[in-house]
């Protein structure tokens, strides 16, 4: 029976021993688990903060890009002749698409100085605001000079019942340019 109790203690002491050579190796992976998740909650924290300086930068980008037109060149399109888009974008009927039109004028505002656009009878636009219409006919480019071919091709993109040039000096007395020539490129829609 002594032996019986000394082999028990032997064992007892063999997985007293196993136990905590166990729990050492336990600790020893704990500790490494703990040092792996700081290590990665430190690289996903340097990954966030890089993201958002990535975004950060796409916003800019993205404003910058809001100030270039088509041909990749700084739009000059202020904050009076963008109102003027805003009414024309309000001017859609029959076959005219003042959403388009404006969109086409800001992407190639290179082509054009100014744009304006009213009614025959002006007073029409007057009546029919409370309805959030602007109603306009006649749409008047003054034309950068950069590629006058160009802006024609692209008006009759938006399918006018008439284009036509003012030139010369009866242009210019019209904008009040007395005795200068200039060109004014007029879209008229039925």
């Amino acid at each position: 029976m002594v032996k019986e109790v000394i082999e028990v203690e032997n064992e007892t002491q063999n997985l007293e021993e196993q136990f905590e050579m166990v729990e050492e190796e336990i600790e020893d992976v704990r500790r490494d688990f703990e040092e792996r998740l700081e290590e990665l909650t430190k690289k996903l924290e340097d990954l966030e903060d890089a993201v958002s300086d990535v975004f950060a930068e796409l916003e800019e980008l993205r404003d910058s890009c809001k100030n270039v037109n088509a041909e990749g060149s700084e739009m000059k399109i202020n904050a009076t002749q963008e109102l003027v888009l805003k009414l024309i974008e309000r001017a859609s009927f029959n076959n005219f698409n003042g959403t388009k039109v404006a969109e086409d004028l800001r992407r190639y505002s290179h082509l054009w100085n100014s744009v304006f656009m009213i009614s025959e009878t002006p007073l029409l636009a007057l009546r029919d605001m409370p309805q959030n219409i602007y109603n306009a006919d006649t749409l008047y480019i003054i034309p950068s000079g950069e590629d006058d071919e160009k802006l024609v091709q692209l008006a009759e993109t938006w399918r006018p019942d008439s284009i036509d040039w003012l030139e010369g000096q009866e242009a210019g007395r019209l904008l009040g340019y007395y005795g200068r020539s200039v060109r004014i490129l007029v879209l008229w829609w039925d």
